[in-house]
């Protein structure tokens, strides 16, 4: 059974915020040290509840009100999210990659962030940055979300990193970092408890999910 829910899981985010990976090569990230960077400030998606157990949405959607269909709580995601705070990964992802940039790389971060709309390609981004930064990093959230299936439940994202030279308009590093799967074995909560005692285990996989995504970003995109 744990194979069939893994795999429920997985497909339930889909492809949102797939990116062909670009690993950032040595010299590249050399040439990083002491250079300016801007990072990108975007609109988050909202927030999905996902389930095949109309009675759990039901369930958890009482308070908030709002439409079930096909196992999606529609326009609900943002509530649900207003309500236990919770903070889209991306916000944190490139937090951290830029407090890394400044550290190890003497990069200066320019502020204010840069503001992008969604579907702006890297040579708009690099256009509207070049007059204060050498680089874009920008990290963007592809899809957040609860899934429960088959009475388990999972926090699933995946966010999207680049970094951009705003001087050939090129992606120089790019890569998707989704959430990990739990080792083999290893009993995934059920839907009551991912948001008992004001969601605390649903924030505690979030920070973990979001660390290991600050880790593999570091690395792959920037170097570090």
């Amino acid at each position: 059974m744990k194979i069939h829910v893994a795999a429920a899981l997985i497909s339930a985010l889909g492809l949102a915020g797939c990116a062909s990976p670009v690993k950032v090569s040595p010299e590249t990230s050399a040439t990083l040290r002491g250079q300016t960077v801007v990072v990108t400030a975007r609109k988050a998606p909202a927030f999905r509840l996902h389930t095949n157990s109309q009675v759990f949405l039901g369930g958890l959607l009482g308070a908030i009100g709002g439409a079930i269909s096909d196992g999606i709580a529609v326009d609900q995601g943002s509530a649900f999210a207003t309500r236990y705070r919770l903070v889209q990964p991306s916000e944190a992802v490139a937090s951290s990659l830029a407090q890394a940039l400044r550290t190890q790389r003497d990069m200066r971060i320019v502020s204010p962030p840069l503001a992008v709309e969604d579907g702006e390609e890297p040579d708009a981004l690099a256009s509207k940055a070049a007059p204060r930064a050498r680089y874009v990093l920008d990290v963007r959230t592809g899809g957040w979300e609860l899934s429960s299936q088959f009475g388990q439940s999972r926090y699933l994202h995946a966010v999207v990193g680049s970094l951009i030279d705003t001087q050939s308009r090129q992606v120089v590093s790019q890569d998707t970092c989704r959430t990990p799967l739990p080792p083999p074995g290893v009993e995934w909560p059920k839907p009551e408890a991912m948001v008992a005692d004001d969601a605390a285990r649903l924030r505690s996989d979030m920070k973990a999910a979001t660390d290991a995504c600050v880790a593999q970003l570091r690395q792959s995109v920037l170097g570090l």
